[in-house]
């Protein structure tokens, strides 16, 4: 794509490891640290090593007597298409199996990482003919599985359940901590163990990977309207602050959530710590100035400037532990689209919800497993769905189950505190001066409330997010 999938770096835990190993930690890059602590994910083109770094995209390197030289083939082009949302959508359904085309051409077994929610779904739309074998991953029978299992039936495609085990967090953590160099948190490889299930059946996988930040608009800034104390799904698009460093830096929507990280970093360290984290911060807003000067795609830029180091990436490197990837939104046609769109034809997921229509009525016509409402329903709509069921529990008294019970994944809060092989492993790295090797960290408060926390106590700054980043950082300076 004109990202350049081809010459996109994976931070490689080997080189990692190999440069910790020949000089010990004294070259350890601590904006790197801070910003996978803040932000669960590492700007530009740092890692965790002053001497190793991530290639950025679109680049070539080439090696000679003088050094290494970096040389871009591709740059971004932010110019916006006047075109009304209709013809965006049908753009980008032609362009959707056009990708799948091009990537279905050499006849191997197909498989597809198929969730309830609407950009896998997209993807399996978008199949025509040779359809894939579906895999859906999830607690148990519940709202997504059955969700998945309907989207893949309706189409005609095979489908086929993976349940995770009460401890795979556990069970995955180390190889996972491995395979993502740790600079994402471990638990986003959550397909790892269904190796035997997945080769047997398929051997290129596809997934909604990409669509949600390019079409569903995730990061475009919003407020959404309150009622009785809970958001609604009705929302307004918030004008983006004059300061993109300071507002990235305190409200981008992956940064850690629920705790305060500054707390817990020395007090002698708190004031460089921020400085640190704003000048990576800035760095990457420089080089977007040289693409665009429009705030919106200044602020999309921030959030991803480097597809492969968006947080999530992990999902990928942990489906290609089994089977080889095809990434449908890793498409130059695609991603040029995605640029030339307004924001407001993003907002919402308007476009991929008037693209999913035209691909195939049937899928859009399924309600979604991340909400239970109509998948394509405006914001307006799905609220008044909301309001609805909020008056129909109170009249009947229906309890209401944790909503991760439904979903792909346990939440971080109850994996960490009822999966023994976490608690176990957090419990050990707390009893090693491992997290004191960052520098910054202060290591005794952390010992006094991260087991509070997970006896259950609400301790205040603390949060299963914070917990599961510095598990993830210590299970990776810990590993040899």
């Amino acid at each position: 794509m004109g990202s350049g999938t081809a010459t996109w770096s994976d931070p490689r835990t080997s080189a990692t490891c190999g440069q910790r190993r020949r000089h010990g930690w004294r070259q350890l890059d601590r904006a790197g640290l801070l910003e996978f602590l803040f932000f669960q994910r590492v700007l530009g083109s740092k890692t965790y090593l002053r001497d190793v770094k991530f290639l950025p995209d679109a680049q070539i390197m080439t090696f000679a007597a003088e050094g290494t030289k970096l040389h871009p083939y591709w740059q971004r082009d932010y110019a916006k298409s006047r075109a009304p949302l209709a013809d965006h959508a049908e753009r980008m359904a032609a362009l959707v199996r056009q990708s799948i085309g091009r990537k279905t051409q050499d006849g191997r077994r197909w498989g597809h990482f198929l969730s309830g929610g609407m950009d896998s779904r997209t993807v399996l739309a978008g199949f025509e003919g040779d359809l894939p074998t579906c895999f859906t991953a999830t607690v148990g029978e519940n709202r997504e599985l059955r969700t998945a299992r309907q989207i893949a039936e309706t189409k005609g495609a095979p489908h086929v359940g993976l349940v995770l085990d009460e401890e795979h967090y556990g069970r995955i953590r180390e190889a996972a901590v491995r395979i993502s160099g740790g600079m994402y948190n471990y638990d986003h490889c959550l397909f790892l163990g269904f190796q035997s299930a997945v080769r047997e059946r398929a051997d290129a996988c596809f997934h909604g990977y990409g669509f949600d930040y390019m079409f569903q608009g995730m990061y475009i800034p919003s407020q959404p309207f309150r009622l009785a104390g809970r958001n609604l799904y009705l929302q307004r698009m918030k004008p983006l602050h004059a300061d993109l460093v300071g507002y990235y830096l305190d409200q981008v929507s992956y940064r850690i959530k629920g705790a305060d990280v500054a707390a817990y970093l020395l007090p002698s360290e708190r004031a460089a710590c921020r400085e640190n984290l704003r000048s990576g911060i800035e760095a990457v807003l420089a080089r977007g100035k040289t693409l665009t000067e429009d705030p919106h795609d200044l602020w999309e830029y921030l959030t991803f400037h480097h597809l492969s180091r968006h947080y999530s990436y992990p999902n990928i490197a942990g489906m290609a532990s089994m089977a080889e990837q095809r990434v449908v939104a890793f498409d130059n046609d695609l991603f040029n689209l995605y640029l030339s769109l307004p924001v407001a034809h993003r907002f919402d997921g308007r476009i991929e919800k008037e693209c999913l229509k035209r691909l195939d009525p049937r899928l859009a016509a399924i309600w979604s497993a991340n909400t239970n409402l109509p998948v394509t329903a405006s914001c307006w709509r799905q609220t008044l769905y909301q309001v609805a069921g909020f008056v129909k529990r109170r009249i009947i008294h229906e309890p209401e189950k944790p909503e991760w019970c439904e979903r792909t994944w346990p939440s971080r809060d109850h994996a960490l505190r009822h999966q023994e092989s976490l608690q176990l492993a957090v419990r050990e790295l707390l009893a090693t001066d491992t997290l004191a090797m960052t520098g910054f960290l202060d290591i005794d408060k952390l010992r006094r409330d991260i087991p509070r926390w997970m006896d259950g106590e609400h301790v205040f700054g603390m949060s299963g997010d914070l917990v599961q980043a510095l598990l993830t950082l210590g299970t990776f300076l810990g590993q040899e």
